[in-house]
């Protein structure tokens, strides 16, 4: 699990979750102060090394709000992804 506030992303050519490419298992969209974060469960596509995750049971989740200034993550057994998602609705914003 990560997570990572970026002051600048308008800064970066690459979009912060680049989807394109890739195949979406599933799309969730969760409440985060005043903007949507939105998570997608991936399987990534490189033309080089090939498609992965492979195992069913691995999850790559990748979230961003929706300014692209805050971004979180999740590698790791897909069972236990419901707490990655827990943890991103438990977030509090300050002012």
């Amino acid at each position: 699990m990560w997570f990572y506030f970026e002051p600048h992303p308008e800064d970066q050519f690459v979009k912060g979750v680049p989807i394109e490419g890739s195949t979406v298992l599933d799309h969730r969209s969760f409440q985060l102060g005043d903007e949507k974060m939105n998570c997608w469960d991936l399987i990534h596509h490189n033309p080089f090394v090939g498609s992965s995750p492979l195992d069913p049971t691995i999850a790559s989740i990748r979230c961003a709000t929706e300014s692209d200034h805050f971004q979180a993550g999740f590698w790791g057994w897909r069972a236990d992804s419901e707490q990655f998602y827990k943890a991103i609705e438990s977030i509090e914003v300050g002012n």
